[in-house]
């Protein structure tokens, strides 16, 4: 990130109340890009997302306002779309993550001839909620059937694409959603339970009642070296865990491992084997039984942060989705 726009960028985001954005109204909002807001250009140019944008035929995003059991969240969404597309894959970010940092799997999707969907979950990037946080994983339910029910591609397959804590959410919507709306599911790195299940267990016991957040440590979760710097620069990051959360992701393991198996939907699972985040010899097995997801593509010594992965190892994550999107 140039210093310059990260300091253009912060500066913006510190004066922005994401709790009270105003309901802009996605559809309507196509912008080409002579005549997109100036802070909204630095945005893209500094999350490399301009590249996209320059070459989709259409562009647009807004907030839109959303009501669940627990709270009503502002969510940003960005849409990008070629001239013709043949079909369009929703892209659900991982935990700490936010739509800048998928820049890589939405100009691959785009030049595949897809139209791409994209949001911030509640707590994230640009969206409204407590940083980091969510009251129960049914919260993202409700985000995300929300935003199934608004895209303007009813006529076209339907593809989705889940990194991390956004797998989890695509495994759930299949889990509990019949008949399902995806021709296809791509889980990258998915999240079931992470690395030290026991002792979050504990701490979370322990510590719960008289914290609500503690330090986030930062992990070289790719090889990619500029990105892990960059996501240290990165002023949409949360510096910190939230407890809450990693009580929801509690009582979601205890749910995914034991609810009826649901295998109606082809499933690609693509993980590394030298992935520090997530306990990936536990979680497959879980998927493949749970989802149906039995022949994982394994990439040999790629981290967690498989879409932002060196070029050598993200190699084989494009020629899997490449031929999952014929």
């Amino acid at each position: 990130m140039q210093k310059s726009a990260q300091v253009q960028l912060a500066h913006w985001l510190i004066g922005l109340n994401t709790d009270q954005l105003p309901d802009l109204g996605l559809p309507s909002l196509v912008y080409p890009q002579t005549h997109m807001p100036p802070v909204w250009q630095t945005y893209l140019q500094t999350y490399q997302l301009a590249q996209a944008t320059e070459s989709a035929h259409e562009y647009a995003f807004g907030w839109q306002r959303i009501q669940t059991e627990h709270a009503s969240y502002q969510i940003l969404r960005q849409r990008w779309q070629p001239a013709q597309p043949r079909a369009c894959v929703l892209i659900c970010h991982g935990y700490y993550d936010h739509t800048g940092l998928y820049a890589e799997v939405i100009d691959f999707a785009l030049k595949q001839g897809l139209a791409v969907e994209c949001f911030d979950l509640p707590g994230h990037g640009l969206s409204s909620g407590r940083r980091a946080s969510i009251r129960c994983f049914s919260e993202y339910q409700h985000i995300l059937q929300a935003i199934l029910a608004d895209l303007p591609t009813a006529d076209q397959p339907l593809f989705a694409l889940g990194q991390s804590t956004g797998a989890a959410i695509l495994t759930q919507h299949l889990l509990e959603v019949a008949p399902s709306p995806w021709q296809h599911i791509s889980l990258i790195s998915p999240l079931v339970r992470p690395v030290n299940w026991r002792q979050i267990r504990w701490l979370w016991r322990t510590l719960s009642p008289w914290v609500t957040r503690v330090p986030r440590v930062f992990k070289a979760n790719s090889h990619q070296a500029s990105f892990v710097d960059f996501l240290q620069q990165d002023p949409l990051q949360s510096k910190h865990v939230d407890v809450a959360w990693v009580g929801a992701l509690i009582a979601w393991v205890d749910w995914v491992t034991q609810v009826p198996a649901q295998t109606q939907v082809p499933v690609l699972l693509v993980q590394g084997d030298a992935d520090q985040t997530v306990d990936w010899r536990f979680n497959l097995p879980v998927l493949a039984q749970q989802v149906g997801a039995k022949n994982p593509v394994i990439i040999a010594g790629a981290r967690h942060h498989l879409v932002n992965e060196s070029p050598a190892y993200r190699a084989p994550l494009w020629e899997a989705l490449a031929q999952a999107w014929r």
